[in-house]
């Protein structure tokens, strides 16, 4: 990986977003905003300088969530899959495999993610709807039998679903506003943030995800053995 350009590589695997220097520097001075600093590591099991034996490729294995300049925790790449879709502000390409689906696994890239939140306030709990649609093309399957375009969006919906449920809670236990709710509370609902702020308590404490509606358009492909429903 070329550390001074990592774009061309996040096109290729979207894993972790590379961030500019200034937006680091510019989210400190925000009262609400967490950054995801890219965590770099070397990966000397590939790749070596055939001259000297040193290890020249760079892989992203996480992020350290910042918040005001301070250091959050860590969270590795494999836990950032509702991260990737709702905090991102890009997203290329990154696989996804579906395990249960039929005889053998299938593998879907992910691409061009959007996403919603919306808010209601039961009591002092803060309840987040998230809405998402993503774009989705078939990568990889070694399947005997066809398999319908409703089976695999359905599967794929369901995966997502848990997994941003999942990355929400891990991250939650861990004191870290991973998906940026507190951020999106500070811009849409201000008074409710102050109010929540003066209270002393943190919000991340006080917040949850209420329902995560997923819409997968799956782009269709003669390459492989599927069943489209008419």
């Amino acid at each position: 990986m070329q550390l001074f350009e990592p774009i061309e590589v996040f096109k290729q695997n979207s894993g972790v977003e590379p961030i500019h220097l200034q937006k680091l520097i510019n989210s400190v001075r925000e009262p609400a905003t967490v950054t995801l600093l890219p965590d770099l590591n070397v990966n000397n099991k590939h790749w070596t300088v055939t001259t000297d034996g040193h290890p020249n490729l760079m892989e992203f294995v996480g992020v350290y969530v910042i918040k005001q300049g301070k250091n959050q925790g860590k969270i590795k790449e494999s836990e950032l899959t509702g991260a990737r879709m709702i905090k991102f502000s890009r997203m290329d390409k990154y696989p996804i495999q579906l395990n249960d689906v039929g005889q053998r696994p299938l593998v879907l890239y992910l691409s061009q993610p959007h996403s919603a939140i919306t808010l209601r306030q039961q009591g002092e709990q803060l309840k987040f709807n998230i809405e998402l649609i993503t774009q989705a093309n078939i990568v990889d399957t070694s399947w005997d039998n066809p398999i319908s375009e409703q089976t695999i969006i359905g599967k794929t919906s369901e995966t997502l679903k848990k997994e941003i449920a999942k990355n929400f809670e891990d991250a939650k236990a861990k004191g870290i506003d991973l998906f940026g709710l507190e951020e999106y509370v500070y811009r849409h609902h201000y008074a409710l943030w102050k109010q929540k702020k003066s209270s002393g308590k943190p919000l991340l404490e006080q917040s949850e995800l209420d329902h995560i509606k997923i819409k997968v358009n799956l782009n269709h492909s003669n390459t492989y053995k599927l069943h489209f429903d008419s």
